[in-house]
């Protein structure tokens, strides 16, 4: 069954995905947990089920909606939640009736963005917020070929003016860009003070990576480790030194992220 759920797109499944895509999954959702607590949620695109049982730990109350009957199915049978089948471009629930809504890689997959960013702004209240992913147009794709199950792909601006048409507060979040700003520090010259700031920097950006315990240890036993503690406080080190943990930016900004992650309020 897992299988078969990874293989359906690109749906994230604990058990079977590639260690990255994992915890870039993961910390999103944990992301998301410090955001929601006590609201009404819904989780649309909520795939294999995993991220709505986190947000379903803190939030008042929670919905997972995907186009899938497959993973809806599965995702009330693996955790309990409330689930629905419906469309991102036609979300089965009424005006007005959610505090928040979480969307992790979803707004790329959908033929219209625009509609689903109005759909997203019905259902929520007047003070509703929305925290919504995407991968960086001029990033993602640098590296490897394109995407065949993207419908489109984004800047920070075009994201941005998208949103901006049914959210007034928009603050862009940046995941995976932690080393980028390295880069800009060359400006500040080659002499022994600079030299030993950046050097500094990348070892402590190094040694995150490496005494991660999932690049040091991906077994299923660290997966479910992480899976427990995502709706959990994130420290202090987390929220600084972990290139999958979100950081506010601010344009122009430097930073090139993978992935951009909105967090808009009407």
């Amino acid at each position: 069954m897992n299988r078969e759920l990874a293989n359906n797109g690109e749906r994230m499944v604990p058990e079977e995905t590639y260690h990255e895509t994992f915890r870039e999954h993961v910390m999103r959702y944990r992301f998301a947990c410090g955001l929601v607590k006590g609201l009404r949620v819904l989780d649309i695109a909520c795939g294999e089920g995993y991220g709505s049982n986190a947000l379903n730990e803190v939030a008042k109350s929670v919905v997972g909606v995907d186009i899938s009957e497959e993973c809806v199915r599965h995702a009330h049978a693996k955790y309990g939640i409330k689930t629905l089948v419906g469309s991102a471009e036609a979300i089965p629930l009424k005006d007005a009736t959610l505090d928040a809504v979480v969307s992790f890689e979803t707004i790329e997959h959908v033929p219209d963005p625009a509609t689903f960013a109005q759909e997203i702004s019905r259902v929520l209240t007047k003070s509703g917020i929305a925290i919504v992913s995407t991968p960086n147009k001029q990033i993602y794709n640098q590296h490897s070929a394109p995407n065949p199950h993207h419908c489109s792909e984004m800047t920070q601006e075009e994201f941005t003016s998208l949103l901006g048409v049914h959210f007034k507060q928009i603050i862009i979040y940046g995941q995976r860009g932690l080393r980028l700003p390295i880069h800009r520090w060359e400006k500040y010259g080659n002499g022994i003070f600079a030299r030993v700031v950046r050097k500094i920097a990348r070892t402590a950006i190094n040694l995150t990576y490496h005494r991660s315990d999932l690049w040091k240890n991906d077994t299923s036993a660290t997966r479910k480790a992480l899976l427990s503690r995502m709706s959990a406080p994130p420290s202090v080190g987390l929220r600084h030194c972990d290139d999958f943990w979100p950081r506010e930016l601010h344009l122009p900004s430097g930073q090139d992220p993978v992935y951009f992650i909105a967090v808009c309020r009407k």
